[in-house]
């Protein structure tokens, strides 16, 4: 240059880039779009002199396009709040030297590239939860990778033991009353039963041992029982138990005998009335969950003491070998 004044302005395809002094030369500006097909038009003026310019096209660097790819990633280490962590890998190219990683929207860091694999985290696990991970280059944020990974359950494994059940006796023809027990770890609150043929009932883990009054007899020589915890339908354990031969077992029909059973509320008592018996007879009582609540001996007529509370209960009153059950609802 000659004859000009102490700076110049500077224009790339008709955009004012800045003016600039001559004794800074050579300067360097940008960045401007790449690209194999792509040409920029420079135009250079003289700040008081608008009519001294020089201009050039120039063709673009092919700038070969930045690449996030193969993303992988590992769900690690559940810890005791139910947390876990995250080993990320990818492969690149045409990149800078760090990324920025977000999980769910939430920015976790930058990152160099050189890093990888990197560890991350803590994050909030649960079986039903899902974590959006997106990655993208630093100096490029539309040269990204995203993947959405399902997050570790960090649940304890449940798991029901081995089950002790045995038939106790015959209740009529049909049913058998049974006594259940296991050991279980990891569960939810409640447990369903089933027979060769479909539920029997549902039941609460706190209530075991369990009492089930009326079992389904089968006809086959051993019965079968299946428990599986009520939320995680998978979880179950399965045996067979022998049967008693209960065909033909009486049934008293307690109504025609005469017999009752009633509480009296004010006074916590149970009350029987015209139980037609020469001698003490053993009574039981279980909650409609088949809960033991009390064991006691009566005589024909008797009353006794029991604190119970609402609900429904059963009554077994012992003749014998014979069982006869009544309900009872007991309203405070």
């Amino acid at each position: 240059y000659q004859d000009v004044s102490d700076s110049f302005d500077l224009e790339v395809n008709g955009h004012f880039q800045g003016t600039y002094a001559y004794s800074d030369l050579p300067i360097t500006v940008g960045r401007f779009e790449g690209g194999c097909d792509t040409r920029h038009r420079i135009l250079i003026c003289d700040q008081e002199k608008p009519d001294c310019c020089v201009d050039g096209v120039i063709e673009a660097a092919c700038c070969e396009e930045c690449d996030l790819f193969e993303l992988a990633v590992e769900v690690i280490e559940c810890d005791s709040n139910r947390n876990f962590s995250l080993d990320i890998d990818f492969l690149y190219e045409n990149v800078s030297d760090s990324f920025d990683l977000e999980v769910n929207g939430h920015f976790q860091g930058t990152y160099a590239y050189s890093d990888l694999p990197i560890t991350v985290g803590r994050f909030e696990g649960g079986c039903d939860r899902r974590h959006e991970i997106l990655i993208c280059d630093q100096e490029d944020p539309h040269c990204c990778i995203d993947r959405v990974i399902e997050a570790a359950c960090c649940d304890e494994e449940c798991e029901i033991g081995e089950l002790e059940v045995e038939a106790v006796e015959c209740n009529g023809d049909s049913c058998l009353v049974i006594e259940l027990d296991f050991e279980h770890s990891g569960t939810g609150d409640q447990f369903d039963v089933f027979d060769r043929n479909g539920i029997v009932g549902t039941y609460f883990y706190a209530h075991l041992p369990l009492v089930i009054e009326c079992y389904p007899i089968s006809g086959h020589e051993y019965e079968y029982i299946r428990v599986c915890d009520r939320n995680k339908e998978r979880c179950c354990a399965e045996a067979e138990f022998e049967t008693l031969d209960c065909e033909g077992t009486f049934t008293l029909d307690l109504n025609s005998q005469g017999w009752e059973v009633n509480y009296a509320t004010a006074s916590s008592t149970l009350i029987f009335n015209d139980i037609g018996a020469n001698s003490p007879l053993e009574f039981m009582i279980h909650d409609i969950n088949g809960i033991h609540i009390h064991s006691d001996i009566i005589q024909t007529t008797q009353t006794t003491r029991i604190h119970a509370q609402s609900g429904v209960y059963i009554v077994q009153l012992k003749v014998g070998e014979q069982r006869y059950y009544k309900k009872i609802l007991v309203m405070q």
